[in-house]
């Protein structure tokens, strides 16, 4: 276990998780002591702090990060889908079909917080990084 949550929103920021291979899960019990275990999420922190799945390396600039204002996402692949979603892993934002090297912006509406960034690249491979908004 790497932390708890027992306040609302129920948040947990993992900070400095040490390079290599994580498979993460989340455990919530309700208040009739029933538990339920999320699916498990496997991913690779590299030096950069950027989190990247299945070890494919990581593709994708974004800066600034953390941002008060848009975030700019650039990549060296093709992007299928690029999407971002809240620490409940609701989709708030999304973006289809990005071209190589053809920078985007995302996030102008976020409100503060941290939030991950999915990209699924033409490839069908997928690189997720944390995104972090500051007011």
């Amino acid at each position: 276990m790497i932390g708890t949550s027992t306040t609302r929103p129920f948040t947990y920021e993992w900070n400095n998780p040490g390079e290599g291979t994580h498979v993460i899960t989340v455990r919530v019990t309700d208040s009739n002591e029933g538990v339920t275990t999320s699916s498990p999420v496997t991913v690779n922190v590299t030096a950069t702090g950027l989190l990247s799945s299945k070890n494919y390396g990581l593709f994708t600039g974004i800066y600034p990060n953390p941002s008060d204002e848009a975030f700019k996402v650039k990549s060296n692949r093709k992007i299928k889908h690029l999407w971002i979603k809240n620490i409940y892993g609701e989709q708030v934002e999304e973006m289809d079909n990005i071209n190589i090297d053809q920078q985007v912006e995302i996030g102008q509406d976020l409100s503060e917080g941290p939030y991950l960034l999915i990209v699924e690249f033409a490839s069908g491979n997928i690189e997720v990084s944390k995104l972090v908004k500051i007011k």
